[in-house]
């Protein structure tokens, strides 16, 4: 089974109320494409979501998320960066488009160095290498984000997960 984030960007604002809806209205899609459903966190402002499933490959993640009516604006399988602790409650993306494809060992147990070295979080590198994708926890500013400082092609969110009944399909 693969690790694969979805990242889907919506036209106007939704809440979690509209994403449950949505994928208690799939029924057993995640079964019939045997897809395991792990998180989704939704930006503060409604404007994206970031879906992490286990499936056999991404074709069959990108078609339960279809068959759920969740758009996919970018869809990718990835692994786990060993290192840190993981976050008990994420609270803040951060996805970081490469330059040049990466492996593990080029970025380290600490990819990010522009963030304060105490931030619980987990990394996830696509396959390709050109996708890093970062799910941290962070209470506030006085938590040290500095989007000021982070790598241009890094783009930094704060959500919350949203629980569905698919966790239970």
């Amino acid at each position: 089974m693969s690790e694969i984030f979805a990242i889907s960007h919506f036209a106007s604002p939704v809440g979690s109320a509209d994403i449950e809806q949505s994928l208690c209205r799939c029924g057993g899609c995640f079964d019939t494409h045997r897809v395991q459903w792990r998180n989704l966190w939704l930006a503060g402002n409604g404007s994206r979501a970031l879906c992490h499933l286990t499936a056999p490959d991404a074709e069959a993640a990108r078609h339960a998320l279809r068959r759920a009516g969740l758009p996919i604006t970018r869809l990718w399988s990835a692994r786990h960066l060993a290192g840190r602790e993981p976050p008990s409650r994420v609270t803040v993306v951060i996805e970081e488009q490469l330059r040049t494809p990466a492996t593990p060992a080029d970025l380290g147990p600490w990819p990010h160095l522009w963030l304060p070295p105490l931030t619980r979080h987990q990394s996830y590198l696509a396959l390709d290498g050109l996708q890093l994708l970062t799910l941290a926890e962070a209470t506030g500013p006085e938590a040290g984000f500095c989007p000021q400082v982070a790598p241009a092609l890094a783009r930094l969110w704060r959500c919350s997960e949203i629980v569905t009944c698919s966790k239970q399909i």
